[in-house]
């Protein structure tokens, strides 16, 4: 699967993309849309703004959170904003005719896992049959975990789908048996709290996406490709600051962004996607 996202990408993604001069005289105004809320997720483009590495590369970005009733690859496609981050249903969505182009893929595995309480003994995803598995909305999130059903032979009337809440609550209440989850997230709340869970990986089973990739629209790589070459160049020195100097970054993220989570989550979180990373 990932080889046939790395040619996709060269595919789609002129190099090199500097195809115009733009006056770089002034900042340039855009916004990147997120995945989710603050956090170290999204480190290396708090690094690239913090550090200047896009005010030299003559840019003014704004971060935009996600609205969990909103579609983020839309709020991109309808020019909310002209970068996103998105996993690898990015893919589907080009594959589709949707004129959007992925720009760099981050995460080079993506966090997606199902959790289970250890005390439920369901340790696989053999094991979902007659069970109440949550489930991202299709056409956002979650493609790697459907793709693990697919994989496995596993239908969706096998199990009972409960719609994805953003809170990992009901896991731990019982009210549901299997939950998506976040490897840099949701295992740190339960750890905390002392519960033990299963982590059920799709990598396990052969199913290996790549996470959080950077993207743009086709309009945006037409109209203004030097402003694209620009960003992603200062998104992934930002990036190469942040796995650098991820204390720093924990500080400033806990300090300037208004983050949900502790200095304690933020460390655990670092420590996690580095791995999706590397």
């Amino acid at each position: 699967m990932k080889k046939s996202v790395i040619i996709f990408i060269f595919l789609i993604c002129p190099t090199p993309l500097l195809l115009a001069n733009e006056n770089q005289n002034l900042p340039q105004q855009v916004t990147l849309q997120l995945k989710w809320q603050h956090q170290f997720q999204f480190a290396g483009y708090y690094a690239a703004r913090e550090k200047g590495f896009y005010q030299d590369e003559g840019l003014d970005v704004t971060f935009r959170q996600r609205e969990q009733t909103k579609n983020n690859i839309h709020q991109v496609l309808n020019g909310e904003a002209e970068y996103g981050i998105a996993d690898s249903i990015l893919l589907l969505y080009r594959m589709r005719g949707t004129p959007l182009v992925l720009l760099a893929p981050i995460f080079q595995q993506s966090p997606l896992v199902y959790i289970t309480l250890q005390k439920s003994g369901i340790e696989s995803p053999y094991q979902f049959k007659d069970k109440r598995v949550m489930v991202y909305p299709k056409g956002t999130d979650g493609i790697q975990l459907e793709a693990l059903f697919n994989e496995l032979g596993i239908k969706e009337t096998d199990f009972t789908s409960v719609p994805k809440t953003g809170s990992p609550e009901s896991l731990e209440k019982a009210e549901i048996d299997v939950y998506p989850a976040y490897l840099a997230n949701e295992p740190f709340y339960f750890h905390q709290k002392n519960i033990k869970i299963n982590i059920i990986d799709p990598k396990n089973y052969g199913v290996d996406f790549y996470g959080d990739m950077l993207f743009t629209t086709q309009d945006e790589l037409d109209n203004h490709p030097d402003r694209v070459d620009r960003f992603v160049r200062a998104s992934l020195k930002g990036w190469r600051y942040a796995l650098n100097h991820e204390d720093e970054l924990v500080d400033i993220i806990f300090h300037k962004y208004g983050t949900h989570k502790s200095r304690e989550a933020l460390r655990y979180e670092s420590k996690m996607i580095r791995r999706m990373i590397k």
